[in-house]
């Protein structure tokens, strides 16, 4: 064999050996081209690595059970991690768009998740207005009042900054 064709080969090989992991449970023994819903999850693993620059797309691989003949439609995560999708009957598109979505998903582990909370917590914190009351501390006592003592809302004290007094413009951010 030449080294062409080897390489040409190449790709052929991974891929049939790396087709995603599938269990379709079928009860009512609805059509479902199951060697075809394989490799739509593989593809969809690798659409997914590349748009989002995950290096190895078996990184956002995962084993799914896809049931056919259910009413209510969609996907379920249990809490040992078990993915689950629902579908009435065999739609690739449907397949495709929810593998996607938890493809996406797998993206996102619960520690990044729960920092990617705290930093909106903290934006909105720094954007909206924050009453008087807003501004006690965790211990309960009182923050000590506006220098200025104008208005019941300030922006500026979520940046430790004292408040303007009204009409008075201060340079923003």
């Amino acid at each position: 064999m030449t080294r062409l064709s080897s390489l040409l080969l190449l790709p052929l090989l991974t891929t049939s050996s790396s087709l995603a992991q599938l269990t379709i449970a079928n009860p009512k023994h609805l059509d479902v081209p199951q060697e075809r819903a394989k490799v739509l999850l593989t593809e969809t693993c690798r659409v997914v690595a590349k748009e989002f620059h995950v290096r190895n797309f078996s990184d956002i691989e995962y084993p799914l059970t896809l049931v056919l003949g259910e009413q209510d439609e969609g996907y379920g995560i249990d809490k040992q991690g078990k993915i689950t999708l629902y579908l009435r009957q065999w739609s690739e598109m449907k397949f495709v768009v929810w593998a996607t979505r938890v493809a996406i998903q797998s993206l996102v582990n619960r520690e990044r998740e729960d920092r990617l909370a705290k930093e909106i917590l903290r934006r909105t914190d720094r954007t909206l207005p924050v009453s008087k009351n807003a501004l006690r501390g965790h211990d309960g006592f009182p923050r000590s009042a506006s220098p200025t003592g104008v208005g019941t809302d300030c922006i500026s004290a979520v940046r430790d900054e004292p408040c303007s007094p009204k009409g008075v413009a201060r340079n923003q951010r």
